[in-house]
Order: C-alpha cells, then structure tokens, then sequence
C-alpha cells in the first residue's frame, strides 16, 4: 500500500506511474481532512467535492484504491457533516474513481453513524494501535463488520511525537520477548498486530529498514506470548 497525503500527492502519484510494478499491484490510499472540509467557505458539497478532485488532480492517477476521512473524531460532534462528506465520497466510488471508503481516527459514533446512512461502507479504517493502546470496542466492532484495521503507532511513535516517554519500547516485556526470539522489539510488536489481524503501518524513510521491518512476517509469537501483550492493555 502507498499513502498519499496533500504534501506528497504529486511525488506519490509520480512514483505510481513511473513504478515498474503494475498499477495494479499498487494499493493506494489518499485522506481528505475533514476539519478543512467544515470550515472553508461555500457550500460544504461542493468543498469536499473540490477536495477529492484536487486528491485525483495531484496524484494523476485514474483511480484511488482506498478514499479515507483524516481526523474522524473531529466529525463525532458533527455527524451531519459526516454524512454530507461520506455522500459526496460515495459519488466518487459511483464514478470508479475511487474503488473504497474509509475512516482514519475513527471512534465508536463515527462508525455506527457511517454503518447507519452508507450505501458504500466503511472498508478500512486507520486507528492507534498498540498493546497498551487501543480502542477495544472499535477493535471488535471492526472484526465483527470485516472492516480492515490499519495500525499506526504501534512501536509508540505516536507517544514519542506527543511529548510523552515512549510505554511501548521501555516494556520488560516486549525487550524480554524480542530477547527469546532473537529478533528486535519492532519485529515483536508488528508481528502481534499482523496476529491480532490488524495491517501495520510502518514508517521510514530508508529502503534498509523497510525490508528489515517486514521481516515480522518470519517472526510468530505463541498463543502464551500473545496473550501477554495483549494482557497489557489498560
């Protein structure tokens, strides 16, 4: 999967192109924001409407595989934008430019509301995901629907960029059983999300790591081991 994002649209759809892999082959997933979406000015149809134009604009591509609402939560309050916004995204699926909708930050109410006024459901969605953190009920709402969980934050990153020491990297238990498995702490906790049946988002910028953090695909943790990580959710 390739993520695009308003900065990196135009580079992310030129790397698409000029790939040798197929188009095909190519999972691509851009968001749309839905805070500039409330708050610009017009009619909020047509600003999101213009919205995903420019996502298709940039990237030059015939088609996003996967349309996501970034920073759902901030629609919790304001679930009739939400439908507004998800109605318009739909007339995008309707035309094939878009094959897939999604929910980035999604909570509770945000999901139910979707599930309740969509004719294209929610797909997938983009949320926090590590042992110590994560929405548990969104967790299994998400299993029960067949709703695709893609997992950010799972080495604590996200704790780090927040200011706040690291919970997930400074476990005993997590360096114990990267010990026990002769692998590192990342491999550990990508493999127990890819186990718990969550798509683990893995960030950075060198080629290098990008195949060494893949390598959690040739790690499998034990019934005993999981069940220890997953203990450690508050």
């Amino acid at each position: 999967a390739v993520v695009s994002t308003q900065s990196t649209g135009a580079q992310v759809g030129k790397a698409v192109r000029e790939s040798k892999w197929s188009r095909s082959a190519v999972f691509l997933v851009d968001k749309i924001l839905a805070s500039e979406i409330v708050t610009g000015g017009g009619e909020m149809q047509e600003r999101a409407r213009e919205t995903i134009r420019g996502c298709l604009e940039r990237l030059n591509v015939e088609h996003i595989d996967l349309l996501m609402i970034h920073d759902t939560f901030e629609l919790s309050e304001n679930l009739d934008a939400l439908t507004v916004i998800w109605r318009v995204m739909e007339e995008f699926v309707q035309t094939g430019s878009v094959l897939s909708l999604g929910l980035s930050h999604a909570e509770m109410a945000t999901l139910e509301h979707v599930h309740s006024i969509a004719t294209v459901p929610v797909s997938a969605i983009q949320n926090l995901f590590n042992p110590v953190d994560y929405d548990v009920a969104v967790y299994k709402y998400c299993r029960s629907k067949e709703i695709i969980i893609m997992g950010f934050g799972i080495t604590g990153d996200y704790h780090v960029a927040e200011g706040l020491p690291n919970p997930i990297l400074n476990s005993n238990l997590i360096s114990s059983l990267a010990a026990l498995y002769s692998t590192s702490q990342h491999l550990i906790l990508y493999n127990w999300a890819a186990q718990m049946g969550v798509i683990p988002i893995i960030r950075t910028q060198r080629v290098s790591h990008m195949r060494e953090n893949l390598e959690y695909r040739d790690v499998f943790l034990n019934p005993h081991h999981m069940a220890l990580l997953n203990g450690l959710i508050s």
